[in-house]
């Protein structure tokens, strides 16, 4: 086996990188709970440990969720009185996702919690339930889907590593309902630095650390990020 295919096949199982930021594009996942709790475990800088989990329900009163886990965090707003929590912000393509957003009290940074029963909650992106006609509470829906514009939307999240705060995203498509699609997500290396959400690196611009002698001739290599997430069906389990 040549060195130029040796370094091919080592650039399908890392991250694609750019500057600061790393991104894994993903298969699609659906996460629906249909006849119960439904997960999707997210290891967003493949330490092996899982940083967010999204939880999918169709019971009433439940829905499709974010759950941060540690000290991590994700960008949200208060619910409308009386009910209480929070939502999950759904930030657009090319929205910058950092501390610049958090002033004046009306966006805020939600973390693990539980409710009365030991049940983890978390903010919500969608909510349904059937009355007289479908009633949904969130800010991912299908509005821009029905007219013509583009249906993802993107959750900013905070992660803590090594005493150091990071910001990302993860990259979701709703499914109009109780559930959705995860895409794909990144984070910012560089502790304390914003990240643009939708930030997605050239292919020809992969970091190889520790590599570098081996590039040889191989001036550039058009790869498809990998398609790689640590996947779980249950909390804490991922695979």
């Amino acid at each position: 086996m040549t060195k130029s295919l040796t370094l091919a096949l080592l650039l399908t199982t890392l991250p694609v990188t750019q500057g600061a930021v790393v991104y894994r594009d993903i298969p699609d996942a659906g996460v629906f709970g249909v006849s119960g709790d439904a997960f999707f475990d997210v290891d967003v800088n493949g330490d092996s440990t899982v940083d967010f989990m999204f939880r999918s329900n169709f019971a009433p009163g439940d829905g499709f969720v974010v759950l941060p886990q540690g000290s991590n965090r994700v960008f949200s707003t208060h619910v409308m009185p009386p009910d209480v929590g929070t939502l999950a912000l759904d930030f657009d393509h090319s929205q910058v996702i950092g501390p610049g957003i958090l002033g004046g009290g009306a966006v805020v940074l939600t973390g693990q919690q539980f409710d009365g029963t030991g049940r983890e909650i978390g903010p919500g992106l969608l909510s349904c339930a059937l009355f007289s006609e479908l009633v949904c509470v969130g800010q991912f829906d299908t509005d821009e889907a029905l007219s013509g514009g583009d249906p993802t939307d993107f959750v900013g999240f905070v992660l803590e590593s090594n005493g150091n705060v990071h910001f990302g995203y993860v990259e979701v498509l709703s499914s109009g309902f109780n559930g959705g699609t995860i895409l794909s997500f990144a984070y910012e290396t560089e502790p304390d630095t914003p990240i643009i959400a939708g930030t997605v690196p050239e292919p020809g611009c992969v970091i190889l650390l520790g590599f570098a002698a081996m590039l040889g001739t191989l001036r550039r290599v058009r790869q498809k990020p990998p398609r790689s997430l640590f996947i779980g069906s249950g909390h804490g389990n991922p695979l």
